[in-house]
């Protein structure tokens, strides 16, 4: 007789993660072949199913996780190319749901007592990567209020500015 595991006090989003890693890591899948890994989780069933029928894996009888290392292998590059596209268009998504939440806070949010406040560490990482990429000097300290004016005036994230996909 099989019980259901109530699985939904875990303690932790690590301990989750690490649970759902184990099996393919255990099935031959490094953590260098993230990229890679989620690629393949980006396939549909029939992109799946002619990747495996070009590597020599006969699906009708394999389990799928004993599939994952030799398909990771033959296709590796074809894989973390849509691995690192997919992640592009997560983070994207995201960037730009926060973009159009921010446009459409009230003017007393905006104005708000948090632009005096110190910048946070995220914004001071990207105020670094984008004088970094745009070759320019870090400017000193700023207010929370002064790094968006500053990110906004340089192009914010570059990351998803002017190219589709620049992954850099």
């Amino acid at each position: 007789m099989n019980k259901k595991i109530d699985r939904t006090n875990e303690p932790s989003r690590i301990k989750q993660l690490a649970v759902i890693g184990a099996e393919p890591f255990d099935a031959g899948v490094p953590a260098s072949d993230v990229d890679a890994w989620r690629g393949l989780l980006s396939c549909s069933p029939a992109l799946l199913n002619d990747l495996c029928g070009k590597a020599g894996l006969d699906g009708s009888g394999t389990p799928l996780l004993a599939m994952l290392a030799p398909l990771i292998e033959t296709y590796r590059t074809l894989l973390t190319r849509r691995g690192q596209d997919a992640l592009f268009r997560r983070r994207h998504d995201r960037y730009l749901a926060d973009c159009a939440s921010w446009a459409a806070a009230p003017e007393s949010v905006k104005q708000g007592v948090w632009q005096f406040k110190r910048m946070t560490k995220g914004q001071r990482y990207e105020v670094i990567r984008t004088c970094q990429r745009l070759e320019i000097e870090v400017p000193g300290q700023m207010t929370r209020g002064q790094a968006a004016d500053w990110l906004d005036s340089h192009g914010a994230n570059l990351n998803y500015r002017g190219k589709e996909n620049d992954n850099g």
